[in-house]
């Protein structure tokens, strides 16, 4: 995985946004960030994480993605991800530091 990694803390799962410094989303880290919650329904972790790399949690979604031959799947992709997360069976929490945005 390349913009999202995953570690195993005790019984944790940690997904952390790993594209510092502000950890902008676009079409592909979404994907794999539904891809590694998804991953997650297999694992035998007790609770999950979302955390981040950088000086803020999120910017949000890649501004490029917002353009009328992209939105319609960066749209699905944003689905994708919050659909992984309504399917986790573990206790979810974020822990946000810096901005929040988007």
């Amino acid at each position: 995985m390349g913009e999202i990694r995953v570690e195993q803390r005790g019984a944790a799962a940690w997904v952390i946004l790993n594209h510092p410094p502000l950890n902008v989303l676009d079409i592909a880290a979404l994907r794999e960030l539904a891809e590694a919650l998804r991953e997650l329904r297999k694992s035998d972790a007790k609770s999950v994480a979302l955390a981040a790399e950088g000086k803020a949690f999120s910017a949000g979604v890649d501004v490029k993605d917002h353009t009328p031959d992209k939105v319609g799947e960066m749209m699905e992709a944003l689905h994708e991800v919050f659909a992984a997360l309504w399917k986790l069976e573990q206790p979810t929490v974020a822990v946000v530091q810096g901005a929040a945005l988007g």
